[in-house]
């Protein structure tokens, strides 16, 4: 009865650790409030949320390509058993490394500028050059290396990077606490980003690796499941030419960039919008309301998450219907668990005036989170589809994400300056669920009933 349970809830290892890291975030994140608010005065707190915010940006310098190479590894983990796929595989690895490294040198530059320029209007205290620059170079340390947790992701050591991400959350938090507390102030972030390095330091050393290695020196294909030794034989036969950036990965690259982009430029900047117009309360309701919103929708993203390595394995094997099964019931659950939270989260809001304690002040009303949850939902869906394309070996749908979430950009700011919070959550839950949304699944309909654009398939139909 627990094995079908879990078979049906497509629940193994990599989704508890999946699980546990979010459900480790929701918990230890108002514990960090408090001891914040214990050691740090309101100015150091200022200045220490600012460094944290600057570490954000790097989401503009990865534009997606992580989900890209976990895409392309699965793929060419299944031609391991042949000379030119292990080449092809430490080519992957050599070009990724190099293009991350640029990537890295980039954010460091970019976060250090904009950090010293904005920082440095402030009072004219200096405590925050030296944690500065340790934390930007620390930082950009972890994105150099990142591109190695990828191709491990997508090569089948799921288990293994989900388990050390969750180690890395749970002693990175540990880390912050134990340095405030011992009032290191905005070194605790330096201390905690280099907590989380070190981790990915030892992936690198104890799993890439030898792993990268075993490539060079054996015929037989290497994972992190014992399932992709057992259907070796099912694994088929890659074209002659070699892995290259600009024909194999760049197609992919860039369309993944413009959804990244467009995705986070439509959607992460109310508060910003609703400070320049509305003033700082009402955008601290909106942020404070949104940092609970984007945890919840990682939780319930979780599920699909875990399983893009899985769909994109059984895609380059052809077996497009046994992906799409998971796929559909992935994203079943992910819609579940997302609804029933974000009704839950209402139904708080709706009962915090009996506390009588004012909390209810500090949030947005509950009519206006049940508007931001339809824009929320359309947002899931959108994001559950581009999984499916890039899983698949297909562009991602980056003609819709561009037009839908450009009009969303101009209607949230258009809304947000002439009504505020209530303009900015009907303008982002129309425009997202009735113009983002079906130009999306159009685009996806359409490019499902198209053929696969299976890497061997496409060999043959070029030759």
């Amino acid at each position: 009865m627990i094995s079908q349970t879990r078979e049906l809830l497509l629940f193994d290892r990599t989704l508890f650790y999946a699980l546990a890291t979010r459900m480790w975030q929701a918990l230890s994140g108002p514990v960090t409030i408090v001891v914040i608010i214990g050691v740090l005065t309101v100015e150091e707190q200022g200045r220490y949320y600012s460094l944290a915010a600057l570490m954000s940006i790097q989401v503009f310098f990865e534009l997606g390509m992580l989900n890209v190479l976990i895409s392309q590894s699965s793929y060419l983990n299944l031609q391991l058993s042949q000379a030119t796929g292990r080449r092809s595989m430490r080519r992957l690895m050599q070009l990724s490394i190099n293009w991350f490294r640029i990537v890295a040198m980039l954010f460091a530059l970019t976060s250090t500028s904009v950090g010293w320029w904005i920082l440095a209007k402030q009072d004219g205290t200096t405590d925050w050059k030296l944690p500065l620059i340790f934390l930007v170079l620390v930082s950009a340390a972890t994105v150099a290396i990142s591109p190695c947790l990828a191709i491990l992701e997508g090569a089948g050591f799921r288990q293994h990077i989900y388990a050390v991400r969750f180690l890395q959350l749970f002693t990175g938090a540990l880390a912050v606490w134990i340095a405030l507390i011992l009032d290191l102030k905005l070194w605790a972030l330096v201390v905690s980003a280099t907590v989380q390095l070190l981790w990915t330091i030892v992936v690198v050393a104890y799993i890439f690796r030898p792993w990268a290695k075993s490539l060079q020196i054996t015929n037989l294909p290497i994972s992190g499941t014992l399932e992709n030794l057992d259907q070796a034989h099912l694994r088929q036969s890659g074209s002659t030419r070699l892995l290259t950036w600009f024909a194999d990965i760049f197609p992919k690259q860039w369309p993944s960039a413009v959804v990244s982009i467009a995705t986070h430029t439509a959607t992460q900047f109310f508060s910003l919008v609703i400070l320049v117009y509305q003033g700082q309360a009402e955008a601290g309701r909106i942020g404070m309301t949104l940092t609970v919103t984007t945890a919840i929708q990682a939780l319930s993203l979780s599920w699909l998450q875990t399983k893009f390595a899985v769909i994109s394995r059984l895609c380059s094997q052809q077996q497009f219907q046994q992906a799409k099964l998971i796929w559909r019931r992935s994203v079943q659950f992910s819609l579940v668990m997302l609804i029933v939270l974000l009704a839950l989260f209402t139904l708080l809001l709706m009962l915090l005036p009996l506390a009588s304690q004012g909390w209810e002040f500090r949030l947005i009303q509950p009519r206006q989170l049940g508007l931001l949850s339809i824009g929320i939902v359309a947002c899931q869906l959108l994001v559950s589809q581009n999984y499916f394309a890039l899983a698949s070996n297909r562009q991602p749908l980056w003609r819709a994400s561009l037009l839908g979430h450009c009009v969303t950009l101009f209607s949230v700011i258009l809304a947000g300056r002439n009504w505020g919070i209530d303009g900015i959550v009907v303008a982002f839950a129309l425009t997202s669920f009735l113009i983002t949304l079906p130009l999306h699944t159009r685009d996806f309909l359409l490019q499902s009933d198209s053929t696969y654009c299976d890497p061997c398939l496409s060999a043959k139909n070029r030759g």
